[in-house]
């Protein structure tokens, strides 16, 4: 398997990137099926086989690629930024029309369609009370009672990015909650690239630092903490090993021991976590993953299938937002008419159930992306002639 060898170098870098980004969606995606479709592991302790073991173990890295996906945005956004600043080409209108076509070219119809997803499935495939008592299973990544967040107020305060800070997420969509950081993170920090920017206009740049830290102040305190982590990924964005030179295969490796402890030392008992102790193994992850792509940066190593890599990282985004509502939808609807219980004990059936389930969810996100996501950059280039009143490249 020749992943790891020379030469190649920027096409390749681009595609390993583009690899962790769709690699981390997938991850993300196969915990949550598997926390809705499968008993806990400490329940089929007279099933601990080896392959239940390793089972259970991939399929629990979700949280770990979460802390991937908030450094690789540090990395490409802020990192970015700080390139467009040091070239004296930032302006803050850019970046954050940039951003906000990024963010809204998805976010914006996911709500809809989730939400829509959501009245229906509570509406007319309830039986298993999944909308209405999803406390009775115990499921970790379900802690809500779905249909009583679908108000109109909850949906805006979602559109504006306000979930888990002012109204809870939208429904059933779960992973809203790192896209509040994540907003916050780019609203933050381009009004501190800003600021910086307008250092020689004192008192501009001191008020827009003020504006900047007073948001973060309003930020609840987790948000505040993990912001550390996106840093981390800025700062891999502009930083170098000039005469650092290692064989591919060991940031590989380095990475994958990290992700390896970090999910060794993580609870997945709400009632045992600490936030100190998951924000330092998280820290912990981050700095190794930071060491990793800033070590491979000047390498030079072959990547392969550079287009599929890209293909898949494309819609990644439209998957992370859209997988959850979709999932709950397909196991209610499979209870109510097929028969198909979900958190059950492991079996060859359920196994492919599952599986079917994944491959319906990643054709339902690609078609989305398709009427979504691919167009982010025809959006932000209308949205800034509309602003500038001249064409954009």
């Amino acid at each position: 398997m020749q992943i790891f060898e020379p030469p190649r170098s920027k096409d390749a870098y681009s595609a390993m990137l583009d690899f962790i980004r769709w690699f981390a969606a997938f991850l993300v995606v196969l915990a949550h099926v598997r926390h809705l479709h499968f008993v806990d592991y400490k329940n089929v302790a007279h099933l601990h086989s080896l392959f239940l073991k390793g089972f259970y173990f991939v399929t629990g890295f979700g949280h770990e690629a979460v802390v991937i996906f908030f450094v690789l945005s540090g990395f490409l956004v802020g990192g970015g930024a700080l390139q467009k600043l040091s070239q004296q080409r930032f302006q803050l209108g850019d970046y954050f029309v940039s951003r906000f076509s990024r963010i809204y070219t998805v976010l914006l119809p996911a709500l809809l369609l989730g939400g829509l997803v959501d009245i229906v499935g509570s509406q007319y495939f309830n039986l298993s009370e999944i909308y209405t008592n999803v406390q009775q299973y115990n499921i970790g990544s379900m802690n809500t009672i779905i249909a009583n967040n679908l108000t109109w107020s909850i949906f805006w305060g979602n559109l504006l990015n306000l979930q888990n800070i002012v109204v809870p997420r939208l429904g059933s969509n779960q992973p809203l909650w790192s896209l509040a950081n994540e907003w916050w993170y780019y609203v933050v920090f381009g009004l501190l690239v800003e600021a910086f920017r307008l250092k020689s206009r004192a008192w501009l740049g001191s008020l827009v630092a003020i504006i900047a830290l007073a948001i973060f102040l309003l930020l609840p305190i987790n948000i505040q903490l993990w912001f550390s982590i996106w840093m981390l990924g800025v700062l891999a964005g502009v930083v170098s090993f000039k005469r650092l030179h290692l064989p591919a295969w060991v940031p590989a490796l380095l990475i994958i021991v990290a992700l390896g402890f970090s999910r060794l030392s993580h609870s997945d008992d709400a009632a045992t976590t600490n936030m100190l102790v998951d924000l330092l193994r998280d820290i912990l992850l981050a700095l190794v993953f930071c060491f990793s792509i800033v070590a491979l940066k000047k390498g030079s190593f072959r990547f392969p299938f550079e287009n599929a890599q890209r293909e898949l990282a494309n819609f990644s985004y439209s998957l992370y937002l859209l997988h959850f509502p979709l999932l709950v939808f397909i196991t209610a609807v499979l209870h109510d008419v097929a028969g198909k219980a979900f958190f059950v004990t492991p079996g060859m059936d359920r196994f492919v159930w599952s599986g079917l389930i994944i491959v319906l969810l990643y054709f339902s996100a690609w078609i989305f992306a398709r009427c979504t996501e691919y167009y982010y950059h025809d959006f932000s280039k209308l949205l800034k002639r509309s602003l500038y009143g001249k064409p954009v490249k």
